[in-house]
């Protein structure tokens, strides 16, 4: 007990020699709540407005930094110094500039978050340097590598027909089709619904629904055409009668908790095993059929902001970044046509 409270009067203490604290005129904040418990309030407030993976992530970052401290600490006996030793470590280990800062940004938001509770009376993170995100470099297929995959899957599906049922051999073939012709996210295609398929108007909403929250809440509606709108034809003519709420890709294999929703993990590793059977290169992962989908529409003259409402890019710079990877494309093209004198 002694040794609390020395604890807590050293604490006040430099609160109030860095002017973080007047004893006078501040209301002492919540004095015994627990990082632990604060963190379970912090996921609470959160469910009804962020998507379930939001949820997630955020509780796995908090619990990772929770296990760099002294079990049961009181929350506003943390100070900037917890956060730049663990900050620290996470560089140490060697972890991206993109899982560090996004750490940082969770850290932020969650004390942010408690100040506003009345927690805690300062955040510990505004201290703190946002570390420096080092741009990543976009993988993109070329169509004729995504034809080769295609290709490969379905002469996988050859092979194995008669071990497995045929609806299983053809579902990734379709899903990738679908997936690289919208620009689709890797939840939003497992999530899509028939209710999202407007068959007459020929195109596709991403809707919010009891299992799926689109990212950051918004809505988008993309037109669907070619090869993906003959896909999902085929499948509401086969299906036969359709629930609004059944998925649009159903499968027995890699569900989603009950459901017959499929995982969003279980279908990037399958894609990523047909990349390994025809030598992709490595760093290509299934939010590369994004990129792609967003490369090929600015590489035919699609306009900018035309590929950001299609893609649900919140910033147009995000968009704009594709437009270097085609001018990096364009720049190759000249110099192998021109790389030997005339």
């Amino acid at each position: 007990m002694k040794r609390n409270a020395a604890q807590k009067m050293a604490d006040l203490d430099r609160r109030y020699f860095l002017g973080e604290f007047d004893p006078w005129t501040d209301n002492s904040p919540e004095e015994g709540l627990t990082l632990d418990e604060a963190i379970d309030r912090y996921i609470d407030s959160r469910r009804n407005s962020k998507r379930p993976a939001t949820i997630r992530s955020d509780f796995s970052m908090l619990r990772t930094f929770c296990t760099t401290l002294s079990p049961g600490i009181v929350l506003n006996h943390i100070h900037n110094e917890h956060i730049s030793s663990f900050m620290a470590e996470l560089r140490n280990k060697g972890k991206s500039s993109a899982t560090q800062t996004s750490y940082y940004t969770r850290l932020s938001h969650f004390f942010n978050w408690c100040v506003i509770s009345s927690f805690i009376k300062s955040d510990p993170t505004t201290r703190i340097e946002r570390p420096k995100l080092t741009k990543k470099e976009k993988r993109i297929l070329t169509k004729e590598q995504f034809n080769c995959l295609l290709r490969e899957i379905k002469k996988d599906c050859e092979d194995r027909r008669g071990i497995v049922k045929s609806t299983d051999l053809v579902w990734l073939h379709d899903l990738l089709v679908v997936t690289v012709q919208t620009g689709l996210r890797v939840g939003e295609v497992c999530a899509m619904c028939w209710n999202w398929i407007d068959l007459e108007n020929q195109q596709i909403v991403v809707r919010r629904s009891p299992h799926f929250v689109p990212k950051r809440g918004h809505e988008r509606t993309i037109p669907i055409r070619g090869e993906a709108l003959a896909i999902v034809s085929r499948l509401s003519k086969r299906l036969g009668f359709i629930n609004d709420a059944d998925p649009v890709f159903p499968s027995s294999r890699g569900q989603k908790g009950d459901s017959h929703f499929l995982n969003p993990t279980y279908v990037s590793k399958r894609f990523l095993y047909y990349c390994r059977q025809v030598g992709l290169p490595k760093g290509i992962s299934f939010h590369s059929l994004r990129h792609s989908f967003c490369t090929w529409m600015i590489a035919e003259n699609v306009p900018v902001p035309v590929v950001q409402r299609l893609a649900g890019h919140a910033d147009i710079t995000t968009t704009m970044g594709y437009v270097h990877v085609v001018n990096a494309d364009l720049h190759s093209a000249v110099e192998r046509v021109f790389s030997s004198s005339l």
